[in-house]
Formats: structure tokens, sequence, C-alpha cells
């Protein structure tokens, strides 16, 4: 058998215009999965900067309610009291 035969699209018994319309909606879907990608999390920045646009002027520029929240997890860092429940210890061993 030679390859032709196995492959009707090299012999010319495919038509050329069902190939052309094959190749142009794969792209088109391609095309479409990129836009998607691409566009998605853009509108979704935009969505919620619209959001953020809504709220009332007080909370703008109210205080962050988790201020100092973590301050006392970094101190512990950095006196080298800081323990995780799972992780690397000081001597190297996983806890």
């Amino acid at each position: 058998m030679t390859q032709s035969k196995d492959h009707p699209f090299l012999d010319g018994g495919v038509d050329k215009s069902k190939l052309w319309s094959f190749t142009l909606r794969k792209l088109a879907v391609g095309a479409g999965v990129g836009a998607i990608v691409v566009f998605g999390p853009l509108l979704f920045i935009y969505a919620l900067y619209l959001v953020g646009t809504l709220l009332p002027e007080e909370s703008k520029q109210a205080q962050d309610p988790s201020q100092g929240e973590f301050s006392s997890l970094e101190q512990d860092r950095v006196a080298g009291t800081f323990a995780p429940a799972h992780g690397w210890t000081a001597d190297g061993s996983w806890s």
C-alpha cells in the first residue's frame, strides 16, 4: 500500500472546500478560546473596579480592619519564637 491509499486527502479524495471549512472552524474556535483567556480576567478586574466605584466614600477611606493582625506573627518571626503548625523546624527537620 502506498501512502496516498492510506490517506485519501493526498490523492485528492477529499473535497477542498470541506478542508477549508474544517480548518477555518478550528482557527475560529482557537481564537475564541484565546479571547476568553485574555479578556476574561480583564473583564473580571474591570467588574471589580465598577463595584468599587459604587461603594460609598466613607468605606473607601476607612481603616483596614485587619490592621495589626499580622504584626504579632512578624514579631514572633523576628524573635525566633514563631512555630508554624507544619513545616521546616530550626534544626532542619520537617514537623
